[in-house]
């Protein structure tokens, strides 16, 4: 230092570079080692290069898990990380097997049967019990509905001598009046004319499946679980969590798009008007289901995030990807962390109404709609039309505790209890278009005569009648199975 000048400048010049080689050689040397590792995990390859190049790099999980280490910069050359992911190759799919004995599975038995005479039977049989009676009931309020309903217009005058009436409107079209948007995407919005405005996200993720496979000992009773865990990549309406996977490596799940939250969200306009009198409950609006694709309303490009200076929100670009789906990135091939949506909405348009008319609260000299439901009629129809009118506006207010009042069981409460849980449950299931209480509260997208309606009507009974009896059968044969388990185990 004291002879050449700069010779500080030129020490650290060439230390820089020394440093430089020695990550490179580093680097060069990992690489042969991770082909090398390519070519003993995998024999159908002709060699670990050829992999490299081919663009699979995120189906072997040794590869990848390199490959990431690297992109991050953090890269851990040691032989105990490569015999590492190198066991993992030879294994194969990750696998989990789990041994019982005869003495476990005949404890395991004993309490099967237990929840199976004690729960599963008692209410397999209420569940039938139930239905069968809902069934009942609801062919009646079909019946007595088809021979009262009444087809109006809008346009009568004297619209208020049908409060109280089943009445049939097909002749003018659902409007909304109130402006909808979505909570994800603020662009996207419309001061009027939607009835309901839907969008789904999705994001592609790894997902991982358990397949069980078991055997029975030879010799002992007892017996062996296999659990395989294989992984396939979808699109999911939620993000999967993959640190739990049993295989990690090469399975990571990412996301590209920060802050936004997969699934389906809509939106229901509050305030829509059928022709001029009538406005139209949420439940109502809920049941007109011709979505459209709402590509003329969201255009080229849907924008996510607002992107302004001191905005912690990033801004990304969804565009279409020739599927229907507006997608972020677009590419070809979609990788792990892309993802995609979709915008529908419900346009105004006509519709076809079937419900009790009822007085609309919010609106003063406006009309609505309710269920229709059975009331008790007297005997011999002792009673007055007028009467009968008011008696069905009361039961369309109630509540599905009140309806649950009615039709639980009091004189036998303790032996009645699971025909109770059930009822409670008929009476409680609500939801747009389907309903387990004997009502009948519907409206259809376009025109439908009054035959088509009942029609309808009619083949949602039978679907919803057999549904409910192949389940409470299945849960009867469930029971049944359970009960006789210690016997099936004694016999091994």
């Amino acid at each position: 230092r004291s002879l050449v000048p700069n010779a500080a400048k030129m020490h650290q010049a060439l230390a820089s570079k020394a440093a430089l080689a020695v990550k490179l050689t580093v680097v060069f040397v990992s690489l042969w080692r991770t082909e090398a590792l390519l070519q003993t995990s995998d024999k159908t390859h002709s060699s670990g290069n050829s992999l490299l190049h081919s663009g699979n790099i995120n189906q072997h999980p040794a590869a990848h898990q390199f490959w990431f280490r690297l992109k991050h910069g953090s890269v851990k050359h040691s032989h105990a990380l490569d015999a590492e992911l190198l066991q993992q190759q030879r294994q194969g799919p990750a696998t989990e097997t789990t041994h019982k004995s005869w003495f476990q599975r005949m404890g395991e038995a004993f309490w099967s049967a237990i929840v199976g005479i004690c729960v599963l039977i008692p209410f397999s049989i209420a569940l039938l019990w139930v239905n069968e009676r809902r069934n009942a009931q609801l062919e009646s309020v079909i019946s007595l509905a088809q021979s009262e309903a009444e087809t109006i217009e809008t346009t009568q005058s004297d619209l208020s001598d049908f409060d109280g009436t089943i009445v049939h409107l097909n002749s003018e079209s659902a409007k909304g009046l109130d402006p909808v948007h979505d909570e994800r995407f603020p662009d996207v919005k419309m001061e009027s004319g939607c009835l309901r405005l839907r969008s789904v996200v999705e994001v592609y993720q790894w997902k991982e499946e358990e397949h069980e496979e078991t055997q029975k000992d030879s010799v002992g009773g007892g017996e062996t679980t296999t659990k395989r865990y294989t992984y396939d990549k979808v699109w999911s309406q939620s993000i999967i969590d993959s640190s739990g996977f049993k295989q990690r490596y090469g399975h990571e799940n990412t996301v590209h798009v920060q802050s936004l939250d997969p699934g389906e969200r809509e939106v229901v306009n509050s305030t829509v008007k059928y022709g001029e009198p009538y406005w139209l409950p949420t439940e109502m609006v809920q049941q007109l289901d011709n979505f459209e694709d709402a590509k003329e309303l969201v255009g080229k490009e849907l924008k996510f995030g607002d992107g302004r200076p001191g905005d912690m929100m990033d801004s990304y670009e969804f565009k279409p990807n020739g599927s229907g789906w507006y997608q972020c990135p677009v590419r070809s091939v979609p990788e792990i962390g892309d993802f995609r949506v979709k915008i529908q909405y419900v346009l105004d348009g006509p519709a076809t109404i079937l419900a009790l008319q009822t007085k609309d609260k919010h609106h003063e000299g406006g009309r609505t709609f309710g269920p229709y439901r059975s009331v008790p009629r007297g005997c011999c129809s002792g009673i007055t039309e007028s009467e009968l009118k008011e008696r069905r506006l009361d039961a369309a207010k109630k509540t599905p505790d009140e309806l649950y009042e009615e039709e639980k069981c009091e004189t036998f409460a303790c032996l009645c209890c699971c025909c109770n849980v059930v009822s409670y449950i008929f009476a409680h299931v609500q939801m747009p278009g389907f309903s387990l209480t004997p009502q009948i509260y519907s409206a259809w997208p376009g025109e439908m005569s009054v035959k088509q309606c009942f029609n309808s009507e009619k083949s949602a009974s039978l679907a919803a009648k057999w549904g409910l009896r192949l389940a409470g059968w299945l849960l009867l044969w469930v029971g049944l199975t359970a009960t006789f388990a210690p016997l099936e185990v004694l016999l091994d």
